[in-house]
């Protein structure tokens, strides 16, 4: 009978990534330092400091100074505009604001207009944070055959005032200054918003007993990406149409000179050299 194995045939694989080949290689974002369990997302080098007020309940906002070519695409003087003009219970308690820059590596790995963090450490503050991240007038490129909720989301960008040009083998978005601020200010800002009022109100501010708690925890981080950003998205929607409808948005760049620069925070990084 003839043995299931013969030693001499070769291994099939070898040299696949299935043995490991190309591990070393791959693309990734580097962890910190080894005594910094951060994510990459909290690690902020030499932010400004920037306090302000919402509801009486003092917020925190970390800058970091973007790379030439790049900015924010709203100050944090619109952001406290904005959480003014928000239900107070929906921003109760989310009191950090990170303006971060990404290395170039973040951006091609990991790139967003912004990000909720439940919880993040970013210096001597903690707590849930709404992180911005810095934009170029570079036009991003996107695959021509898009998928549902990359068809949705090329809509909204469309909406937001960006001008998408379908090429032979790519999709074109080409930006403004004004088409990243609508994104990150009355989008991306309220979208963030969403998030927060979700997780509070199935989490944190759930009420029942100690096993029903832990239940509603346990289904709300079980439950599909999908679905939170589907609640986000429609927060954010339904929150700028309100605004819009009674005339409170959008509104034009809000600038605070003085403290701004005592916090040696200027104006270009949120607005662009050339804007």
């Amino acid at each position: 009978m003839r043995s299931p194995r013969n030693p001499s045939r070769r291994n099939r694989n070898i040299g696949t990534a299935k043995q490991g080949h190309g591990v070393n290689n791959r693309l990734v974002i580097p962890k910190g330092a080894w005594r910094d369990e951060r994510e990459f997302t909290e690690r902020l080098v030499n932010p400004r400091e920037y306090s302000f007020e919402v509801y009486g309940e003092k917020k925190i906002a970390l800058v970091e100074e973007p790379t030439p070519g790049h900015f924010y695409g709203c100050t944090i003087a619109d952001i406290e505009h904005l959480l003014g003009m928000a239900s107070e219970q929906d921003v109760s308690g989310l009191e950090v604001f990170l303006f971060r820059n990404p290395t170039r590596k973040q951006r091609l790995l990991s790139s967003v207009w912004g990000r909720f963090l439940y919880y993040a450490r970013p210096g001597k503050y903690e707590g849930s944070a709404i992180c911005f991240e810095s934009q170029s007038l570079e036009p991003l490129s996107w695959k021509k055959s898009l998928g549902p909720e990359d068809q949705r989301e090329m809509n909204r960008l469309r909406e937001d005032g960006h001008r998408i040009e379908l090429g032979r083998r790519s999709v074109e978005v080409h930006l403004s200054h004004a088409s990243i601020r609508a994104t990150t200010l009355f989008r991306t800002a309220l979208h963030e918003i969403g998030h927060y009022v979700d997780w509070m109100t199935n989490v944190i501010d759930f009420e029942g007993t100690a096993e029903e708690g832990e239940y509603a925890s346990r289904t709300f981080y079980s439950k599909p990406s999908a679905m939170k950003e589907d609640f986000a998205h429609r927060y954010a929607l339904e929150a700028f149409e309100r605004l819009k409808s009674e005339g409170k948005a959008p509104f034009g760049v809000r600038w605070d000179t003085e403290p701004m620069e005592s916090s040696e925070i200027l104006r270009h990084w949120f607005v662009g050299e050339d804007a």
